[in-house]
């Protein structure tokens, strides 16, 4: 229940036609600054510019998480989900009872797993789908004319 007005309502209340400008509506079309911060194309010119930030980027590590990234986002959650409480347990049982301390640990060991299991995904899966790539020309024909959205 929301409170508004002074009294208890289910939903909050709707503005009125005559208090909607046209630049609200135009806000709540979804733009692509919508789902970027501001300073993502100066922190994506930044790293490609030689330098310290693209130095510290072609380290072999930083290289190496790069390219399982995508596991490790697609995997850390479920891999979270599922095991934080046994591990929790464990840790407080058979380590130390310090809630920090407890913490900590569950958190390093979910991400060392997160790492090893996008590691797995992507060295016995993704890399025989990415080899498929050969098959397929991403090239634009010369006469295909570029896709227009309909109005």
């Amino acid at each position: 229940m929301l409170f508004h007005g002074g009294k208890y309502t289910a939903h909050p209340p709707r503005p009125s036609a005559s208090s909607v400008s046209r630049s609200t509506i135009n806000r709540r079309i979804l733009t692509p600054k919508d789902h970027a911060h501001p300073y993502t194309g100066r922190l994506i010119v930044i790293t490609l510019r030689p330098g310290l930030i693209s130095s510290f980027f072609s380290i072999r590590s930083m290289r190496w998480l790069g390219k399982y990234s995508y596991g490790i986002y697609v995997l850390h959650l479920i891999l979270f989900a599922y095991l934080e409480e046994p591990i929790r347990s464990l840790i407080e049982l058979h380590l130390t009872p310090n809630k920090g301390a407890v913490v900590f640990l569950t958190g390093l060991l979910i991400f060392l797993l997160s790492l090893t299991a996008a590691d797995l995904s992507f060295n016995l899966y993704e890399k025989r789908f990415l080899r498929l790539k050969r098959f397929f020309d991403y090239r634009r024909a010369a006469s295909t004319p570029p896709f227009i959205e309909p109005a």
